[in-house]
C-alpha cells in the first residue's frame, strides 16, 4: 500500500500520545516552574500550553499568584484532572481541550505563556510558535522549557517513530524568534518523570525565556 508522510506519521504520533495520556495513571514528574523565574510572569492573563494535569498553574496560585489563568491540553483526561483539582482547591483555572498549534484564543490576549517538555511532541512546531507570537501582547513573556537536545523521532524495534515532520523542525531558541523576535535568558535544570511507557527517567530542561517588543522598542527598529 502507499506509505504515509512524515506529515501522516507525526499526527497519527500525536493522535496516540493524547490517547496514551487519556489512560495515563502512571505519571508524575511535571517539570515545574523555577521559582527565580516567577518573577517573570507578566501583569494579566497567564497561559499555559500543553499543561498536562496543570501543576505548574496551580503552583502559581499557591505561590500567590492572583493572574487569571488558563491551562490547555490536547488530552481530555489531562484538562479534566486540571479542572477536577482547580474545582477542588478553588483556584479559578480555566481548563481547556485543545491545540498548541492552533490555539483556541483571541489575539493579543495574553500575558505570559509557558510550555514545558511537549516541544518535540508537537507536529505542527512552527505552527505552535506563530500562534504563541499571535495570543501574546506586547511587552509580553514566553516561557519553553524543553528536553536537550529535542527528540523529534527515534526508533523503536526497527520502525522510525516520528513527532514532528523535517519541515516543522526547529530549536526552541528558534520558537522564541518566531514567537517573540527576542530570547532574554536560558539555563539548565534537572527534570525526573515516571511515565507507564518508559518508567522512571532522569533528564534535563533547558528552559527559554523571551520577550515579545514594546511597540515603542519595535519602531526603533525601523530606518
Amino acid at each position: 500500500g502507499r506509505r504515509l508522510s512524515e506529515f501522516q506519521i507525526a499526527r497519527l504520533q500525536q493522535e496516540g500520545t493524547r490517547a496514551r495520556y487519556d489512560i495515563e495513571t502512571g505519571y508524575r514528574g511535571t517539570f515545574r516552574l523555577p521559582s527565580e523565574l516567577i518573577p517573570q510572569i507578566r501583569r494579566g492573563v497567564i497561559l499555559e500550553t500543553a499543561c498536562g494535569p496543570g501543576d505548574n498553574l496551580l503552583y502559581l496560585r499557591s505561590s500567590n499568584v492572583q493572574n487569571p489563568m488558563i491551562g490547555l491540553d490536547i488530552s481530555y483526561s489531562m484538562a479534566r484532572s486540571l479542572r477536577q483539582k482547580s474545582d477542588r482547591d478553588s483556584s479559578r483555572i480555566l481548563a481547556v481541550l485543545g491545540d498548541a498549534s492552533k490555539l483556541p484564543i483571541k489575539s493579543d490576549s495574553i500575558s505570559s505563556v509557558m510550555q514545558f517538555n511537549a516541544f518535540d511532541r508537537i507536529a505542527m512546531l512552527r505552527n505552535m510558535a506563530e500562534e504563541t507570537g499571535r495570543v501574546l501582547k506586547r511587552d509580553g513573556v514566553v516561557i519553553y522549557g524543553s528536553c536537550e537536545p529535542p527528540q523529534y523521532e527515534y526508533e523503536r524495534g526497527g520502525t522510525r517513530v516520528v513527532y514532528v515532520p523535517t519541515d516543522q523542525r526547529i530549536t526552541p531558541a528558534e520558537a522564541i524568534t518566531i514567537s517573540v523576535r527576542l530570547t532574554t535568558s536560558r539555563q539548565d535544570y534537572p527534570w525526573n518523570i515516571t511515565t507507564l511507557l518508559d518508567g522512571s527517567e532522569d533528564l534535563t530542561t533547558r528552559v527559554y525565556v523571551g520577550e515579545k517588543p514594546s511597540i515603542l522598542e519595535t519602531n526603533s527598529l525601523l530606518l
